[in-house]
């Protein structure tokens, strides 16, 4: 694959058309590319760079592969808003005109299994745990190589994985859970102070926890451009 079928040109048609929607407010969470009640078309990251609702154009236009155009999405529609309106433009402008963008998720999804700081292998809690994480890890440094597993060994893999996944989203989730009761615990005390204040503390314990996922969103967002710009 060649990324914008190697001209610069049409990377530079479709970074003009993303800006204009920008600067008209025509980028939009929640939808593809459609009109809305005033009349005017309005989209998400695919919507907005391609016209369409259909993600296979992003193979067709760009030569990217498709998976890469469901990630953009993913992502688009999970960052904090003010982000999320600049990410079709940081995510188009990224590659180079040629680069070959084929492995790209391999090496995303390799970082998100196993990366020390960010990967979900930080929530396993037992060796089991985290050797299924790794498992699948390697079979997707080995796609990334060209060295195809196997179907049965991708069965394999994902058989254990799956309980290793649940652990770990058992992890995070009594994490979050741990982090709310001691909120919530201070928003009690605050309460018995006066009401207004627990009020508050409340209200920051939930900005508290859409900021730990926003935090999430924004190092996804950050991994993939690094990886685009390095192919």
């Amino acid at each position: 694959m060649k990324a914008f079928h190697g001209k610069q040109e049409v990377k530079d048609f479709y970074i003009a058309r993303i800006k204009a929607h920008r600067a008209a407010d025509e980028i939009v969470k929640g939808q593809y590319w459609e009109k809305d009640d005033d009349g005017v078309f309005r989209g998400c990251a695919i919507g907005c760079s391609l016209h369409t609702a259909d993600h296979n154009a992003i193979v067709k236009e760009w030569d990217f592969p498709l998976s890469l155009g469901y990630l953009e999405d993913c992502i688009f529609e999970n960052l904090p808003q003010e982000l999320a309106l600049d990410w079709p433009l940081r995510f188009v402008s990224a590659p180079k005109p040629g680069s070959d963008l084929s492995h790209i998720v391999d090496h995303f999804l390799i970082w998100v299994l196993t990366d020390g700081v960010h990967g979900v292998i930080r929530f396993a809690q037992k060796d089991n745990e985290r050797a299924a994480i790794q498992a699948v890890s390697d079979l997707y440094v080995r796609k990334a190589a060209n060295d195809n597993p196997s179907p049965e060994e991708w069965d394999a893999a994902e058989d254990a994985a799956g309980a290793a996944a649940r652990a770990a989203e058992d992890a995070a989730g009594a994490a979050a859970r741990a982090a709310e009761d001691a909120a919530g615990a201070a928003a009690e005390d605050a309460a018995r102070a006066a009401r207004a204040a627990g009020d508050a503390a409340g209200a920051a314990a939930g900005a508290a926890a859409w900021a730990v996922r926003d935090t999430a969103y924004i190092s996804f967002a950050d991994k993939l451009i690094e990886l685009m710009k390095a192919a």
